[in-house]
Order: C-alpha cells, then structure tokens, then sequence
C-alpha cells in the first residue's frame, strides 16, 4: 500500500508540480537550474532521497533553514527547489501588506 501510495505522490509531482498540501498552500516543485517543471527522473530521485532526509531525526528537513534557497536535503540531492506561485497565500498576504504600507487601495 505504501508503495501505491509514493506512485501517487510522483505522479502528481511530475503533472502538478505539486502535492495537494502544496496546492493549497501555492506552491511548486521546479527544476533548481532551470525553473522548468521537473522531469520523472527527478521525481523518482526527489521520492527516494526524501527517505534519507527524515531518516536521521529530520535533520535533512531542517536543512532548510540553512540553506540560502530553503532547500530541503532531498531537494538539493534531485535538483529541485519548492517555490511559492503568485497564488500562494503567503503571496497574497505579503502584497496586501506591502499595499498597505505604501497607502495604496488593493
């Protein structure tokens, strides 16, 4: 079951560039060099060397705090980086925040 369940998961990465979570939240999963969708070799890596980032106590998600791009073990290892899209909530919040600072409307 698990592993209907990381097939799932690649498959939406590869046509979505995205999980439902990060759906929700405006957020992608692009190529780190190009910003292209990523490829199903990235996919699989991405997948595999996730196990490897939460495998030691978390320590290669917490990497993210360390590293200049917020990339995750697994993220670094594939050639990936998750970005935040223009529909990201965290977007929409940070540009009503900047129009309020600067007196405009929107």
């Amino acid at each position: 079951h698990i592993f209907h369940l990381n097939v799932i998961v690649v498959v939406l990465w590869i046509y979505f560039s995205a999980t439902p979570g990060k759906m929700l939240l405006g957020m992608i999963i692009v190529d780190d060099k190009t910003g292209n969708p990523i490829t199903t070799g990235q996919a699989i890596k991405r997948l595999i060397y996730y196990f490897f980032s939460v495998a030691p106590l978390l320590l290669g998600i917490f990497w993210m705090n360390f590293d200049k791009k917020k990339r995750c073990f697994h993220d670094i290892l594939a050639g990936t980086v998750v970005i935040y899209t223009e529909k990201s909530i965290y977007h929409k919040v940070a540009v009503k925040y900047a129009n309020l600072l600067s007196g405009k409307k929107k």
